[in-house]
């Protein structure tokens, strides 16, 4: 589904820029004294009526002359003006020239809150869920979906009724004057979250709205009259705005937008994804590039990213694998780690955030480092600008490194605690410096099919088998793993 008006194709892409004067046009005749235009108003008739809105079909098709209808177009006032304004004149009114352009123009109409009773009670998921309604209606008449057209507050209903609906029957929106912004142009306009003082931070806030300043306001629980004391939420003496349901919606829809992010993340192989930050606080993502066959990895800054190079810190782009190696080389040294310790597994573990300059990386470590100081420096010097290392090249099949030291790793932990060596899995696990959740998943691999290890150990397996691939709870038969690892 389009979300903007550029991408809106075909025959409604015509009639558009007349469509947009002709509502502001309209807007300005209701205001000034209704429709006293001295001319006749385009036919139309009512599809359905409830108490939340009426649906009107323009220019409807007969019933007796078998005509095929264009695409259906419903359009969207703002709640405090009158759906009239689509049909000024015949003329010149919006339906009338969606019409003329081959189209299907419909028109919800919420009535005028202040002249029906109750229409000022009602709530924005009210009018949301009412367009939704009417959604359905035209899909069911006209077995086509439908294009969006909001002016104004509008344009609000038409966005989040897309939303709520995932898109569901929808060709596009068309959005003009309505009071919807992005990211990109709230960080465009300089707009940044509350700024605040603290006890622990002279300065907290002021920063773009990217998606974790978004997610909080969608996960604040005051809009559903609730308030917050002590981390838990009980029921506020404030009126809700939001329904539980719509609420309760939302929470699922960010939940699974979580978990694609961490699939995401073991999925790129970027060991310091969320953990890696420049000399200006911005977050370092991930980032590829392919040439000749071969495939780089970096870590490039946010406010890179984002267009504000004066804005990234003083090393804006790096080597994912240089910086890996320079981190984990130092973590294995300091807390002095056991090779069979797999790198990934060292900065899952180790590593809460980690300050790249130019001459140094500062690294925080979590509290299961168990050292005096959770934060040191190390001496870090980044290679000429435009080398990278080699992560992945086209070729043959070769053994996973990681995925062999993994499976070496879990045959000998396992071995240790059948021959008592060690009396559990707490014991073993001190003794290599790891949580024992960490070494409990890893023994997994000690289970994994003989066919599915040899593979493994001579470099047969599909390119697509990693670490990552390899789910937390695997089945208990062999059969069972071959088929879900798709090995053999």
């Amino acid at each position: 589904m389009d979300l903007n008006l550029s991408a809106v194709t075909g025959p409604i892409l015509r009639p558009v820029g007349r469509l947009v004067a002709t509502a502001q046009n309209g807007l300005e005749v209701l205001r000034l004294g209704g429709l006293e235009t001295e001319s006749v108003p385009s036919p139309f008739q009512t599809v359905e009526t409830v108490p939340m809105y009426k649906l009107r079909r323009y220019f409807p098709p007969d019933s007796r002359v078998r005509t095929k209808s264009g695409p259906p177009v419903l359009m969207v006032h703002p709640m405090m003006m009158s759906a009239n304004m689509w049909d000024v004149t015949r003329e010149d009114g919006a339906v009338g020239i969606l019409h003329r352009a081959g189209l299907d123009p419909w028109v919800i109409d919420f009535g005028e809150p202040d002249k029906i009773e109750g229409g000022m009670s009602r709530t924005l998921t009210d009018h949301v869920v009412a367009l939704s309604e009417a959604i359905d209606t035209i899909k069911e008449a006209t077995g086509r979906n439908i294009h969006l057209a909001g002016y104004s507050q509008g344009g609000m209903f038409s966005y989040q009724a897309a939303a709520y609906r995932q898109s569901r029957d929808l060709a596009s929106i068309i959005g003009f004057g309505a009071p919807v912004v992005d990211g990109i142009d709230l960080d465009k306009r300089g707009i940044v979250t509350k700024r605040r003082n603290t006890k622990l931070k002279k300065f907290n806030g002021g920063i773009p709205f990217t998606y974790g300043p978004l997610a909080h306001f969608l996960k604040n629980r005051i809009y559903i009259g609730e308030t917050g004391h002590g981390g838990k939420w009980y029921p506020g003496e404030h009126k809700a705005i939001i329904d539980r349901k719509t609420f309760e919606k939302v929470q699922e829809l960010l939940a699974a937008g979580v978990n694609k992010r961490k699939i995401k993340r073991f999925e790129s192989g970027a060991l310091l994804m969320g953990k890696l930050f420049d000399d200006r606080g911005n977050a370092m993502s991930p980032s590829f590039s392919s040439k000749n066959g071969v495939r780089y990895k970096f870590y490039v800054s946010s406010a890179l990213l984002r267009g504000r190079k004066t804005e990234a810190g003083s090393v804006a782009r790096v080597s994912a694998a240089d910086i890996e190696r320079a981190l984990i080389n130092a973590l294995r040294q300091r807390l002095r780690i056991d090779e069979a310790v797999l790198d990934a597994d060292i900065i899952g573990t180790y590593v809460e955030r980690a300050d790249l300059s130019n001459r140094a990386v500062k690294i925080s470590t979590t509290p299961a480092a168990k050292i005096r100081s959770s934060q040191y420096s190390i001496p870090w010097q980044m290679r000429k600008p435009g080398s990278a290392s080699i992560i992945e090249a086209d070729g043959g099949c070769q053994p996973d490194a990681k995925l062999v030291q993994a499976l070496i790793r879990a045959h000998a932990w396992l071995r240790d605690l059948a021959n008592n060596r060690f009396a559990t899995v707490e014991t073993l696990a001190a003794s290599v410096n790891l949580h024992p959740k960490l070494v409990r998943q890893e023994l997994r691999y000690a289970y994994l099919a003989p066919t599915i290890t040899q593979a493994i150990i001579d470099g047969n397996q599909p390119a697509a088998l990693s670490l990552a691939r390899i789910p937390k709870t695997l089945p208990l038969t062999w059969s069972e793993q071959r088929r879900a690892l798709a090995v053999g």
